[in-house]
């Protein structure tokens, strides 16, 4: 079965968009269902840090970042690194960004191998047409702050 993407767009840093993802990763997985959680801003240690799976094994952004499909999800999810029963894909040191193609790779491996995916999305990455793409075919939860600016920050990343 093939899976579904649901993405959690930041629409300004700081608002919680990484929190929200990985509780929203947790309880999908706490279902049953298998469930990989997509770090996509890959110049922070974002879902690394907060999941403290930096030292965990498995492939991260950097050993991923020029992947071409198709490529085998069942075999990608059994290699990353594990929070509970959640598949943890994040940046580590070498903040080194994916291209789109390999993302979409990823992204479309761990579909095909019907896991659940859940993108955490920082809101300046829309700007790649790529994320963008991934966004628009997902259902789509957007964090903003409750002042003007971040619901501005919303309206733009919507």
């Amino acid at each position: 079965m093939r899976g579904q993407a649901v993405a959690v767009v930041g629409a300004a840093g700081g608002v919680g968009a990484t929190t929200l993802a990985a509780l929203l990763a947790a309880r999908l997985a706490a279902g049953g269902r298998p469930v990989a959680l997509l770090d996509l801003d890959v110049r922070r240690g974002g879902v690394e840090v907060l999941l403290g799976t930096e030292a965990r094994e498995g492939p991260r952004w950097a050993d991923l970042a020029t992947a071409r499909g198709p490529l085998d999800g069942a075999d990608l999810a059994a290699a990353l690194p594990r929070w509970g029963r959640v598949e943890v894909l994040g940046a580590d040191r070498r903040a080194v960004a994916p291209d789109a193609a390999a993302v979409a790779a990823v992204h479309e491996a761990l579909l095909e191998a019907g896991r659940l995916v859940v993108l955490d999305v920082p809101g300046h990455a829309l700007a790649d047409d790529g994320v963008a793409g991934l966004v628009r075919a997902a259902r789509v939860l957007v964090v903003t702050g409750q002042d003007v600016l971040g619901v501005a920050a919303a309206a733009a990343a919507t």
